[in-house]
Parts: structure tokens; sequence; C-alpha cells
């Protein structure tokens, strides 16, 4: 598996991440403290919708649906979201929610439909997972341990939540190509640098740059990311992530935009507009006023 772990620490409030992937399936564990994702305030994709779902593992904290369709899950719980559910598709979501608790911590296992013995409905519905689950769920979120990711899916598998196959796949290995473009990206994304450019992994890699270039694309395809190339995929994921870190309580704007890589307030004001979204500033509110409201 590509592998990869972060920490951040962002007006008294902090985001803990880890990564593991292959092309089969990629695992995303979170741990936030002071922080909500409230997707009232984040634009749908888009992108056209993908045939992927994603296992949810709540691990603290608490999921809130919110509309006609309004129910809150709260940890431990498991349940299966399709990647519209959380992103949206072709700029619509089909519904929003917020997820936040102090600390809150999850899991987003990402398959083919496939893979997982009961499919994505119109609104979520829970599933029984056992305490051995748990286990490896929090030391995958609390100690960042990568090596959890298969015994967990392996686990997954004997409970029938996931198919033998998927389980497995979590144990390919990469292509060599592969494995050196994610060699190069990984300590920029540990930092959350998300804007590098194509010369930089070019010479990070020590190959062409067009060569690069048919790397980053096939890379972005065979994981099945969120955007249609490299840059789609970093647009949608920086104003996430900003949106996110804006719900610290004491973050200014500016260093939202620093970390995110925006470069300043104005550049990030532009990226919000071009969204179709409030100012910063507005925006910041908003997803402050969400926080403590779950509080």
């Amino acid at each position: 598996m590509l592998t990869a772990r972060g920490d951040r620490r962002i007006g008294g409030a902090q985001l803990r991440w880890t990564i593991a992937f292959t092309q089969r399936l990629w695992c995303l564990g979170v741990e936030r403290e002071g922080l909500v994702l409230d997707t009232r305030f984040i634009p749908a994709t888009q992108e056209a919708e993908r045939d992927r779902v994603c296992l949810y593992l709540l691990v603290r904290g608490s999921f809130e649906i919110h509309g006609p369709a309004a129910h809150r899950f709260d940890a431990p719980c498991a349940f299966v979201l399709s990647e519209t559910q959380i992103d949206g598709a072709r700029g619509v979501r089909p519904f929003t929610y917020r997820a936040g608790g102090r600390p809150f911590a999850a899991i987003e296992i990402h398959l083919r439909p496939t893979d997982l013995t009961s499919g994505a409905g119109a609104t979520p519905t829970a599933l029984a997972l056992d305490a051995r689950s748990w286990e490896h769920a929090r030391a995958i979120v609390s100690a960042q341990d990568v090596a959890q990711v298969p015994m967990l899916l392996g686990r997954l598998a004997e409970l029938g939540i996931v198919t033998m196959d998927a389980a497995g796949a979590a144990r390919e290995t990469s292509p060599r190509a592969f494995v050196a473009l994610w060699d190069a990206l990984r300590p920029m994304i540990e930092r959350l640098y998300l804007t590098p450019t194509l010369q930089e992994i070019g010479e990070a890699t020590g190959v062409s740059l067009r060569q690069v270039d048919r790397y980053v694309q096939d890379f972005v395809t065979a994981f099945a990311l969120v955007g249609d190339g490299w840059r789609p995929t970093t647009r949608f994921l920086r104003l996430k992530l900003a949106i996110l870190l804006s719900s610290a309580e004491h973050a200014s704007v500016g260093e939202v935009a620093r970390i995110v890589g925006y470069g300043s307030p104005d550049a990030m004001a532009r990226a919000f507009r071009d969204a179709g979204l409030a100012p910063p500033s507005v925006v910041q509110e908003r997803v402050r006023a969400s926080a403590r409201e779950r509080e």
C-alpha cells in the first residue's frame, strides 16, 4: 500500500490524518479537535457521479444529516455512503451533513460497490461491527498505525461486510511508476502542500516533464480520486480543506490561506468567488457558528 501521515495545528485546533491505498481501494483516517466539517458550506464537485462507495467508520463524535432525511449517528457507528453523498456530483449534493466532536475521529474506506456486501441507500443505515474492528480503527486514527489497515479490512471480511477479495487488495503492491511518484508526493502531502507544479514533481522523481504528466494523469485515474486530473483534484481538496480549517475558533483567514497554499487571503477569496461562495471571512463566521451549534 502507498501511505502517508500528517499532523497540523491551527488556531488551537488540530488535524491529524492517515492515508493508505492501492489501485483497488483507499482508506483515510482523520482525527480532529476543534474543527467541524459542514458540507452546507462546501460546493459539490463538478465531476460526474462515480461508481464508488465509502464504508464510513465513525470512531468518535457524531455525523448529522441535514434536511428532510435528517438523522444523527453517534460513535461508535459504521454505515455506507456513496461517493456522491460525500462530495456531490455535477454541482449537486443529495444531502448535506455535519461531522464533528471533541474529539472527532473517523475512517473512510473507499471501494467498488462489488467490494461491499451491502450498498449505499438513499440514506445511510447503521452496520454492526465488533470490538476487534473498533480496536483496529482506533489504532489507525489515534496512533496513525497504517499496518492496522489490512488487519481492519481482514476483520471486516470475516464479519461479511467487505469481500475477501477487497481485504486481500490491501496487500497489493503498486506499479513501480506509481511508487516513484508517491515517494515524491508524500512529503508534500504530509505537510499539506497541495499546489506542486509538474516541474516540481518531475524534479523530485527525476523524470521528464512529459513523462511525469502522464504518470500524474494515470495515477489520478487509477486511484479514483476526486476530479478528472491533478488540477481539478487539488482544487477541490484545497477548497474543502480551507473551509474545514476555517472552523478553528482562533484561526485567521490569512493563516488558513497560507496553510492550504493559496498564497494570500486575496487568492483564497478569488477561489471562493470562483466556486460561488461568499468571501472567506463570511464563510468562516458561518462554519464557526455551525461548530458552536454542534457543541
